[in-house]
């Protein structure tokens, strides 16, 4: 995995860079395995009207999707913080987006059961009118 940090108007010492690999790098790492590259973006905007003038913006990369984060704050600890609680969810909310789509439904499992009394096309057929979504006639 590839871990870049970059910064634009800002000089970024050795204890910010440990706070983003330890808030957002290994987080995502435990929950997510199959990253290609995460990028961390730091922007210090210089208009004096803007109170929350550090934002970040995190990217990850995966093999199927790029989960973006920013967010920002008056410094650059509280930045991260608000950014990381944001990412984890998101890649929570893609992991199991992943879980599910390899799941199938449980309506034509039960089709498969088989009964022993003699009720048995009777609670097919049951079955099989629940599990028949729309049917067409002419």
């Amino acid at each position: 995995m590839e871990f870049i940090i970059k910064g634009r108007n800002i000089q970024l010492d050795e204890e910010i860079r440990n706070h983003v690999e330890r808030k957002i790098k290994n987080k995502v790492t435990k929950i997510l395995d199959k990253i290609i590259k995460l990028e961390v973006k730091f922007i210090l905007e210089k208009n004096p009207r803007i109170n929350l003038d550090n934002q970040i913006e995190v990217t990850v990369f995966t093999g199927g999707a790029v989960i973006r984060a920013t967010d920002s704050g008056t410094d650059l600890f509280e930045a991260v913080d608000k950014v990381s609680r944001k990412l984890e969810r998101q890649v929570k909310k893609y992991r199991e987006k992943l879980i599910n789509k390899g799941r199938k439904s449980s309506n034509l499992k039960e089709l498969d059961e088989p009964k022993t009394d003699g009720q048995q096309t009777k609670s097919i057929e049951n079955k099989v009118r629940k599990a028949i979504v729309k049917t067409k006639t002419d």
